[in-house]
């Protein structure tokens, strides 16, 4: 059904005004369940989707807090992926990482980053990508268990 999706501008340049362009994305961005942070330079957020402000409304504050990487290491809020698409450059996918959520419930997110460079090639910001990952920790942790009784 979507195997011949294009871009709707590819069809009709004229669907979206420009003038409405930016309403279009910040509508779009907060229908996904994903978060969506973009932080500038000096590492403030420029931008929050609905589904990252969910998730800041529900963590502790991140500075407050050491996370453990799914290889078990910990690190430090400074580490985080997108302290490391600003600081490095680094393009990160996919990093695990475990937070307690201010009711004290262990959590755990995926995150993504990567940086935004200038014209110059100085990064400039860096977009980031946050999704709750604890249901699929929970299910593989319990996944074998389940198969186990399964077999009985």
């Amino acid at each position: 059904m979507f195997g011949g999706m294009t871009r709707v501008h590819d069809h009709a340049p004229g669907i979206v005004p420009l003038r409405l362009r930016p309403a279009v994305l910040d509508a779009l961005l907060d229908q996904i369940d994903v978060g969506v942070l973009v932080l500038d330079a000096d590492g403030r957020v420029a931008f929050a989707n609905e589904a990252a402000r969910r998730l800041r409304d529900d963590a502790v504050a991140a500075d407050a807090v050491a996370d453990r990487r799914r290889d078990g290491t910990v690190s430090w809020a400074s580490d985080l992926a997108t302290a490391r698409a600003l600081l490095t450059g680094e393009t990160v996918r996919d990093e695990e990482v475990e937070y307690f959520a201010a009711d004290g419930r262990r959590r755990w997110l995926r995150l993504s980053a990567t940086p935004i460079r200038d014209a110059a090639g100085t990064v400039a910001a860096a977009v980031c990508t946050i999704a709750d990952a604890t249901a699929a920790k929970h299910d593989a942790a319990w996944a074998p268990v389940i198969e186990s009784l399964a077999r009985l």
